[in-house]
């Protein structure tokens, strides 16, 4: 369904998707996600190119927006473009009613958990930024990663995706929701379940504290279905094929 100019707006290059996807469905409250809900069943009863630019939630997205509205004479155009809302409906509503308070907890027990993953060293990159309700665990293994090792690269200066074995993950304690940001095992050792067992005892251990709901973005379909046995509904695939965009993979304990 997605060709190339419509996929680098709303997935590869601008990315504008998984925006508008992070900001309203994991960073908004419910206030917002019910007005935003209500804004998307105007623009799917009414279309009109003014509303679609209201979901806009500031110039970068507006931009974006604008530029997918300039691409409606591409085929699948108004297929697309209702596929998103109605999955973006669907996810706000669910949110809207399932969100809830979980405890908080000091970031050095992350630190203790992250010291059982099987690949685990000292030497290891961690940061953890706390924030409102938020925190973000951000875990580099420098063993796994060769690449990183070998061009001696600041990793906070620069970071090149799908390099280095790394886990991001955000446990969002506003609305009991533990967010996969970010997952990858070097190619050199992939295929020996490293990421598998990783990224299941990160998620045990977010059990542990409370929490119920796991979610990913932009998922890699075959990966979180099998292996991690996340749910990604037909209604959240935008595409298949070379270009392929899915708003969500998502799983309740």
């Amino acid at each position: 369904m997605l060709n190339k100019k419509i996929y680098s707006v709303l997935g590869e290059n601008k990315d504008l998707g998984n925006k508008l996807h992070s900001y309203y469905v994991y960073k908004s409250n419910k206030k917002i996600q019910i007005k935003t809900k209500k804004k998307i069943e105007s623009i799917l009863n009414n279309y009109s190119d003014k509303k679609l630019v209201g979901l806009a939630y500031d110039k970068t997205t507006r931009k974006f927006i604008q530029e997918l509205i300039l691409l409606k004479k591409e085929k699948n155009w108004n297929k697309i473009v209702i596929k998103i809302l109605k999955g973006l409906k669907d996810l706000l509503e669910r949110e809207i009613k399932e969100a809830k308070i979980v405890p908080k907890i000091t970031t050095s027990n992350i630190k203790e958990e992250l010291k059982k993953l099987p690949i685990y060293h000292k030497s290891d990159i961690l940061k953890i930024k706390q924030e409102k309700g938020l925190i973000k665990v951000d875990y580099l293994s420098k063993r796994f990663s060769p690449e990183y090792n070998k061009k001696k690269l600041s990793y906070y200066n620069i970071f090149e995706p799908w390099r280095d074995t790394q886990f991001i993950f955000t446990l969002n304690f506003n609305k009991n929701l533990f967010i996969w940001d970010y997952i990858n095992i070097h190619k050199q050792f992939r295929g020996k379940r490293i990421g598998t067992k990783c990224a299941l005892l990160m998620e045990k251990f977010a059990k542990k504290l409370g929490f119920t709901r796991f979610s990913v973005e932009y998922p890699n379909r075959e990966y979180w279905i099998k292996k991690l046995n996340y749910k990604i509904p037909y209604k959240y695939r935008i595409s298949s094929g070379k270009h392929n965009y899915t708003l969500e993979g998502y799983k309740e304990d």
